[in-house]
């Protein structure tokens, strides 16, 4: 499903926000490869055995595990210069969620080999995992009790929010990523139809404008106010 463009990651663009030493960049830049996924290809499936690990390098990425009624989560949005599939590192060695992209992406693919080799030389990254491993660690439990406490339509409110923090608004006031109203359910818990229900109320309070999949924050204020002390 995913097209190998190159064996060559092009490290000065791609990993600006990560601290390799230059002997890590020259690796990766000799033994990564990059791969261009499709809108809608998986970058890896829940339950595959883990083959390494993928910085993204443009594009959008959901990251997903499903329920118990086979129904997605998304538990995080992926953006250029993020780091995916790490989650799978250590015990069973199996990817325990999913990762698809929402739009046409690339990401850089190292092998676990050559990541453990990394790490083990590179001092300084592997600090900045740690603390990478340790701030998403607080964001999933805080998020997990912050959805517990909020109603369906904060939960929608909260999905907006994730996507423009992840994803941004451009000049016009548009969430710059246009997800599907399923997508929309998935990340906020909930269903289409639940979607589709509070969206046109925050239509209808002029907080949002609705355009086909695209969503224009004309209050972000407001919006925020749904969530009462969550923002």
């Amino acid at each position: 499903m995913e097209q190998v463009l190159d064996k060559k990651c092009e490290t000065i663009n791609a990993f600006l926000s990560q601290p390799f030493s230059k002997k890590s960049l020259d690796l990766i830049n000799e033994y990564g490869t990059i791969i261009r996924c499709e809108k809608g290809q998986h970058i890896f499936y829940e339950g595959e055995s883990v083959e390494g690990i993928f910085f993204v390098l443009s594009g959008m990425i959901k990251i997903f595990k499903s329920g118990l009624n086979g129904k997605q989560q998304i538990i995080r949005l992926a953006k250029p210069n993020d780091i995916i599939g790490h989650r799978g590192l250590g015990g069973k060695n199996i990817y325990p969620i999913g990762a698809e992209a929402i739009e046409d992406s690339k990401v850089c693919f190292i092998e676990t080999q050559l990541f453990f080799e990394i790490l083990r030389n590179d001092s300084e990254f592997a600090i900045w995992l740690i603390l990478f491993y340790a701030e998403e660690l607080k964001n999933t439990e805080t998020r997990i009790r912050d959805q517990a406490q909020m109603s369906i339509r904060e939960k929608i409110a909260d999905a907006i929010m994730m996507i423009a923090k992840a994803y941004g608004i451009d000049a016009r006031n548009f969430l710059k990523a246009q997800l599907s109203r399923g997508d929309i359910a998935d990340l906020a818990g909930t269903n289409n139809e639940q979607v589709s229900r509070f969206l046109s109320e925050f239509e209808q309070d002029n907080i949002i404008e609705l355009k086909g999949k695209t969503i224009k924050i004309l209050n972000l204020e407001l919006l925020k106010d749904k969530l009462k002390y969550y923002y």
